[in-house]
This record gives C-alpha cells, structure tokens and sequence, in this order.
C-alpha cells in the first residue's frame, strides 16, 4: 500500500508553487526583453538619437539601471528636468 502524505493546512501545492515560478520566470523574461529594446538604441547613429533628443550617455545611464526599473521612462524624466 502506498504512502500518501497528509496536505498541510495552509501550506501551497506544488501546481501552486510551479505556477508562482513561471511567473516570476516570464516577468523576468519580459524584463529583460524590454530592456533589450531599450538598449537597441545605443546601435543608432548619434544624428537620429539627436533627432529623438537622446545622446548615447542616456543610453548608457538607462542601461546601468535595474532591471526592474523601466529604463525608457526613467531617461525620459531625466530629461524633462534638464534644461534645453
């Protein structure tokens, strides 16, 4: 006869425990896909970073970001408060 374990009260199950996981691991993946368009733009030509008002030192300070800091709006507020 088989041992079956007694569940313990208020304690996770396993589907809720690798469901928990995935979707830490697809947030994480999402974030680092997101950054990876961020950090796309340090391949433009510094004349079209100009045209959309960034330099590559933006870039680079919105890479040197965490990960979970979305880079894009962070650089955007920077450069609102700086005057033109």
């Amino acid at each position: 006869m088989a041992h079956r374990a007694t569940p313990i009260a208020g304690a996770p199950t396993l589907r809720a425990i690798l469901s928990d996981r995935l979707d830490r691991w697809r947030r994480q993946r999402a974030l680092r896909e997101r950054r990876a368009h961020f950090s796309a733009m340090a391949d433009l030509d510094p004349r079209i970073l100009d045209d959309i008002g960034l330099t590559l030192a933006d870039i680079e300070w919105g890479e040197a970001l965490p990960l979970e800091v979305n880079a894009a709006l962070e650089v955007r507020r920077r450069k609102g408060r700086q005057p033109i």
